[in-house]
């Protein structure tokens, strides 16, 4: 009985997996994903690809915070022998608003 139930458990969670890929497939077809620049190289890169300076995340939090490329980060920035200073902050690149912040009411009356 107890083996019976772990097929179709495992089969059910195969075809859940199929079906969450199919739906992230179509999303990233369609152009799902945002698109963010490399403050080092100016490039449009996929949010989920980027790469965020502790500094500047601990500062700013994730969404507002300077994205880099692999590229750039591998290459240049994660030398040892290089400054680890979010190089964004270092050019005053404008931080961009909070997406997720929502307008503040004055509730209080006079």
């Amino acid at each position: 009985m107890r083996l019976q139930r772990k097929i179709k458990t495992k089969k059910y969670r195969s075809r859940k997996n199929k079906r969450t890929l199919r739906r992230k497939n179509y999303r990233i077809k369609k152009g799902g994903e945002e698109k963010e620049t490399c403050c080092m190289c100016a490039k449009k890169i996929n949010s989920g690809e980027s790469l965020i300076p502790r500094e500047c995340l601990m500062k700013y939090g994730k969404y507002r915070a300077h994205k880099i490329c692999p590229e750039c980060w591998w290459g240049e920035f994660a030398k040892e022998d290089s400054i680890h200073k979010c190089p964004g902050c270092e050019k005053n690149i404008p931080i961009k608003p909070d997406p997720h912040a929502g307008e503040v009411i004055d509730l209080t009356t006079d």
